[in-house]
């Protein structure tokens, strides 16, 4: 932290699967620099994310990869995870945690219009931020190439977010 270092994002793999995540967490100095964990959010238990906050976290950024929950447990592979995902977000703003959603564009989901219906169910939900994210062809998606953004894709996006849905803070 001598280097200036203000932000740290602990990612994984899962970081929620590590028992010694918020010894991790508590490490850091308090007001010397912010802390947040990048998790899916199948772990965030309200004693966990008691836990987190109690250890030093300031907020979550949890990955969703459809805003239908068949789209996302489908991509995941596992059934019921995008309703775990609801409730970890639920238990984070509850504790008083910064929330984002995390996302990724593809040809497909910008075709599908996913990233804006993320952004509605993000304010739904009373997320603090969305971060949408050019896909990376890793896992099952190595070497479909075909499926990172297109330049005509990448315009349609990129004026989507004059239209994506926001939460009045009056």
């Amino acid at each position: 932290m001598n280097l200036g270092v203000t932000d740290i994002t602990i990612t994984g793999g899962e970081p929620l699967l590590q028992s010694g995540l918020e010894d991790c967490l508590a490490s850091v100095p308090p007001g010397r620099a912010i802390v947040q964990v990048f998790a899916n959010a199948a772990a965030l238990s309200a004693d966990r994310t008691a836990s987190l906050k109690k250890s030093g976290a300031m907020g979550i950024q949890v990955s969703l990869d459809s805003p239908e929950p068949e789209g996302h447990d489908r991509n995941r592979g596992k059934e019921g995870l995008f309703e775990l995902v609801a409730s970890g977000v639920r238990n984070a703003l509850r504790e008083g945690l910064l929330v984002g959603l995390s996302t990724y564009a593809s040809n497909d989901s910008v075709a599908a219009r996913q990233p804006p219906r993320i952004t509605a169910l993000a304010a739904d939900w009373g997320v603090h931020e969305v971060s949408v994210f050019d896909l990376i062809p890793t896992g099952t998606l190595l070497g479909r190439k075909e499926a990172k953004l297109t330049a005509a894709n990448r315009k349609a996006l990129l004026r989507t977010v004059r239209t994506c849905p926001t939460r009045s803070t009056s």
